[in-house]
């Protein structure tokens, strides 16, 4: 009698404990704020970027993660583990934009390069002709009766020997292989005492170095070719810790079901 009775009564269904009632309600209000915050952000870089980047930490990881705590009984653990799609997407175009800064900061040397180029190269190709006309001389000593025991016979040879082709070549017809070749060994031996230690000497070898560096320097790489500005860049980056931050949070207190 009692069991009909109870079957008979009608069943109220449990209160859902929590503010929200449906996860995509937590959803749309998640993301708002999420777009709310990056926008925000933008518009605050403009005046300070460290400013832009800790109000994004204030206001885009601790409300996101309140909203997810007010429908935890209507989040799943899917859900939480499916944040990682946007910080993996966040982190992949901050990539692009660190690839897109440092295109740009190659591109500025590139250009400051390129506007000295012209005279370094004709000022090392002087240098070179007025040392190199003393291997005439040695070429001379030569044959006849050197002094192969002279220390600055012997410096002098090596410095003849590894630079000599250099003599009124354009320089600029020079393979960047060639170049960095001579700029590496002409330094190493001028660090080790095997050629001459005078001033035109060092000089030369620090005008071949500087040149080698700035040819260098001229052809900077784009590999993506995508441009994203560097505040951009920095806010993305904060971004995705937040998302991150918000996804650790969850699933450290286990608000979810």
């Amino acid at each position: 009698m009692n069991d009909a009775a109870a079957a008979a009564t009608p069943t109220v269904p449990a209160a859902t404990p929590g503010g929200f009632r449906s996860k995509w309600t937590v959803f749309i209000l998640v993301f708002a704020v999420w777009a709310a915050t990056l926008a925000l952000a933008y518009a605050v870089s403009a005046e300070s970027l460290g400013l832009a980047v800790l109000f994004i930490f204030l206001f885009g990881f601790p409300i996101p993660t309140f909203l997810f705590y007010e429908g935890r009984h209507v989040v799943t653990k899917r859900v939480v583990k499916a944040l990682d799609y946007l910080t993996l997407l966040t982190f992949l175009t901050g990539i692009v934009a660190v690839a897109e800064i440092d295109t740009k900061t190659l591109k500025e040397r590139a250009d400051q390069a390129a506007a000295s180029i012209t005279d370094m190269q004709h000022n090392l190709q002087e240098q070179l002709n007025a040392q190199l006309q003393k291997c005439d001389n040695y070429q001379i000593k030569a044959q006849y009766k050197p002094d192969i025991f002279s220390r600055q016979f012997l410096q002098s040879f090596v410095f003849c020997y590894l630079l000599s082709d250099l003599r009124g070549v354009d320089l600029n017809t020079l393979s960047e292989e060639k170049l960095a070749n001579r700029a590496y060994y002409s330094s190493l031996l001028f660090g080790m005492h095997l050629m001459p230690q005078d001033d035109d000497t060092r000089k030369t070898v620090i005008a071949l170095e500087d040149y080698d560096r700035t040819r260098s320097l001229m052809k900077p790489a784009n590999p993506i070719g995508a441009y994203i500005s560097r505040s951009i860049a920095y806010l993305l980056v904060a971004f995705a810790f937040a998302v991150r931050l918000t996804r650790t949070t969850l699933e450290v207190f286990e608000w979810h079901t």
